[in-house]
């Protein structure tokens, strides 16, 4: 066993005692699970054969966090709350738009391959955590598990310009966005993390840094931008939580950060093709002009305006999906499925503010973590403008409910 193939099986067995232990480091397997996967990719020639092996199994380890969840006692949700309801009545909208859209093999293998993702993010992955003060160790295993993989990944992994090579030296892994996306949870997550002394300080920063070295390092532009977006959105919304002086200075020290990146990327890479204005530019118009194709089509009935074209119904158009996933539910879905859309990220947004407020003075720590969780849901809700599918984005969803399964139990503590 080679030691990149033995690193591979110790973090699953760490993994596989700490779901045991503690159900809440769960969360940290379903978030670095992409990531985990490409380190099993280039470790061992048995996994690249068997590529849903990784997966699979993460969801096992969940399942049983989830289990030992319910033996320790993990409050039920009891009523549904309205995050939930609008994330499953969107997605069962946009399943049974499948039947008036047209045919399509990509739609429907889609759906089979990332319908169970959705499953656990709705109804199993927010149960393993019983209590708000269980919230900290999620966010805190998922921060040192992704920042361990990527840590692996740059410095034992063999690159080429945006993938992976694969085990045997031949095939490459072309998954830069999975990479770059747990590089943007890492990052996040080593920002909002409160201060624990001066070693904890270097911790922080040293998680950044692998978090912005992995997406500069798979060429993510998006990510990139995204996260520290997500940092700066979330600074502005703790209101008085943090100074204006605060605030400003954080963007700052982020902008230069992202400065700072185009010099490593070229370190990194030894070019800057990706990173120039003219190439940035390019692929916007691509994606808006794919839009505009997709709103034509959208807007030449009353009946597809109202109920959308039908889930995927983009493949049969573009050949593709438009990578902006606000406006493909609005084609596919419609108005319908727009309104469900909109009224889950008004819902979610609701459910963030209610749970902060809910928290006492005392519980800085989970504070921190709430913090984490929502600029987390920032960072995926803007990456679902420029890239993936509403079939391929269980992510999109999961924060929202986790967020809420947080208020539920602060709510559920005060009595």
């Amino acid at each position: 066993m080679s030691l990149r193939e033995g690193l591979f099986w110790s973090l699953l067995a760490v993994f596989a005692a700490a779901v045991v232990r503690r159900p809440a480091a769960a969360l940290a397997v379903f978030v670095a699970m992409f990531g985990l996967e490409q380190w099993g990719f280039v470790s061992s020639k048995w996994l690249w054969a068997h590529p849903w092996f990784t997966n699979v199994l993460a969801l096992v380890l969940v399942s049983i966090a989830w289990v030992r969840a319910l033996q320790l006692g993990s409050p039920a949700y009891g009523r549904p709350g309205t995050v939930r309801w609008l994330a499953l009545a969107l997605i069962l909208y946009a399943l049974v738009s499948l039947a008036w859209a047209p045919p399509s093999s990509e739609a429907l293998g889609a759906w089979r391959r990332e319908g169970l993702y959705f499953f656990f993010a709705l109804f199993i992955l927010p149960n393993v955590i019983r209590d708000i003060d269980e919230l900290p160790l999620a966010v805190a295993w998922t921060w040192l598990s992704g920042s361990v993989v990527i840590l692996l990944l740059l410095i034992l992994a063999k690159w080429e310009p945006r993938a992976l090579v694969g085990a045997g030296g031949r095939d490459l892994v072309r998954l830069p966005l999975a990479l770059a996306e747990l590089g943007g949870y890492v990052a996040i997550s080593s920002w909002f993390l409160g201060a624990r002394g001066r070693a904890w300080q270097l911790v922080r920063w040293i998680g950044m840094a692998l978090g912005v070295a992995i997406i500069v390092k798979s060429g993510s532009r998006g990510q990139l931008v995204f996260a520290l977006s997500a940092v700066v959105i979330m600074e502005l919304l703790q209101g008085k939580a943090r100074s204006l002086r605060s605030v400003l200075g954080s963007a700052i020290a982020l902008v230069v950060l992202g400065f700072m990146t185009f010099e490593v990327y070229e370190a990194f890479v030894g070019e800057r093709t990706r990173w120039e204005v003219r190439d940035v530019v390019a692929d916007a118009r691509g994606r808006v002009e794919m839009v505009r194709v997709m709103i034509e089509r959208w807007w030449a009935s009353p009946v597809s305006v109202v109920f959308g074209l039908g889930n995927s119904a983009s493949w049969s158009v573009l050949g593709v999906y438009p990578h902006v996933v606000p406006a493909e539910v609005l084609v596919e879905e419609g108005l319908v499925g727009s309104f469900l859309f909109g009224g889950l990220t008004v819902a979610a947004m609701k459910a963030w503010r209610r749970a902060k407020k809910c928290l006492g003075a005392g519980e800085r720590v989970v504070h921190e973590s709430l913090l984490v969780l929502g600029a987390w849901g920032i960072f995926s809700a803007l990456l679902s403008t420029k890239q993936g599918s509403l079939a391929t984005s269980p992510m999109l969803l999961l924060f929202p409910v986790l967020v809420e399964r947080i208020g539920n139990l602060c709510a559920q503590r005060r009595g």
